[in-house]
């Protein structure tokens, strides 16, 4: 594998854990996205 393509599918991988996966919702958390439902469950 390139460098270039090793740097590609790096940053796409980052995207996904850092933005997207915390902000679009879940079905299995009562359609929330992980932030509200850590801090909704972290203040119960």
């Amino acid at each position: 594998m390139s460098p270039e393509l090793r740097q590609s599918r790096q940053s796409i991988f980052d995207y996904i854990k850092r933005f997207y996966n915390r902000r679009r919702i879940h079905a299995s958390l009562g359609y929330e996205n992980p932030s509200e439902f850590e801090e909704f469950n972290l203040a119960a």
